[in-house]
């Protein structure tokens, strides 16, 4: 569990990244942080894993103060930056085990535990001797989420963790995600992939200049009325209109694609019913689940 308790923050004097951040992230819950860029995601989780330290008030790791009990507090945080911090003229195999040994991990311990992480995520033994630089990114990501969790912390953060991975490296992080939320572990993850996301994430943050927005569980945003496909053999300039009534509409070649507003329950019947009395033949009428990027990213975030 992490608790973030009237945070703020600034590089600078004249410019302040983060203002009066206030969340617990509980155990046993993944979260998605999202935002535009520069909203400041990236820096709430160096502040989270203790790379930046809060101008003003705490982040508490599992009740310890990371500021005040820095030791005990990291040995529960796991980090998966953005960027690989290795020396990249080394092997991958012998920084990774010697990074465990940080954690009071024994050589054997730490041994059996990056190589077991590192054939779980796919990436084989023959490229463990090889220098981080000869590495591929989708490789370098896979020994970015061994180093993040070497230590089996009960608070694992990750910054587009899904950057870089084929097909089969998101289904072995997704799974390892979701087996490290079903035991009892708080796992926090900002990624610009929201559909991946979307499909594990039990709560969602929004975070725009610096202030925390909106926070909302994945099951109530997909309650609401998502986008709804709309096709009629017979379109006209009146099309448009009478569509708009019921949310923003676009025309997306033979399809209009009506997103309707948060607030306003739009029912599919409603609208053929409308259609069919302004004499529209109506060929077809789906409509998709309220993503991320409707919640957050259509302007209706009051």
């Amino acid at each position: 569990m992490i608790t973030l308790s009237d945070i703020n923050f600034s590089y600078n004097s004249k410019k302040t990244v983060l203002k009066g951040i206030e969340k617990k992230f509980s155990s046993g819950r993944i979260y998605g942080v999202v935002g535009p860029n520069g909203a400041g995601k990236t820096t709430l989780l160096n502040l989270m894993s203790g790379i930046n330290t809060p101008r003003s008030g705490t982040v508490e790791v599992d009740g310890y103060n990371i500021v005040k009990h820095r030791a005990d507090a990291l040995m529960r945080v796991g980090f998966m930056p953005d960027s690989l911090y290795l020396d990249y003229e080394r092997p991958v195999l012998e920084q990774l085990i010697y990074f465990g040994t940080f954690y009071n991990m024994t050589y054997r311990e730490s041994t059996e535990r990056v190589t077991k992480l590192l054939t779980l995520f796919g990436l084989p033994s023959e490229f463990w001797k090889k220098q981080v630089k000869t590495l591929s990114l989708g490789q370098k990501r896979r020994v970015g989420i061994t180093m993040a969790t070497v230590h089996n912390p009960d608070n694992i953060i990750m910054d587009e963790p899904y950057n870089g991975f084929d097909p089969f490296g998101m289904k072995a992080l997704t799974d390892f995600i979701l087996e490290e939320r079903d035991k009892g572990k708080t796992v926090i993850i900002s990624s610009h992939i929201l559909k991946e996301v979307q499909t594990i994430a039990d709560e969602f943050v929004y975070i725009e200049l610096g202030k925390l927005l909106k926070s909302k569980d994945t099951a109530e945003i997909e309650k609401t009325a998502g986008k709804i496909w709309i096709r009629v053999n017979n379109p006209d300039d009146s099309l448009m209109t009478i569509l708009s009534k019921f949310g923003t509409v676009r025309r997306i070649g033979p399809e209009y694609e009506l997103t309707p507003d948060p607030d306003n329950n739009v029912k599919t019947w409603d609208i053929n019913s409308t259609l069919v009395s302004e004499k529209y033949h109506v060929e077809s009428i789906r409509q998709e689940k309220r993503t991320i990027e409707d919640e957050f990213f259509s302007g209706k975030n009051n």
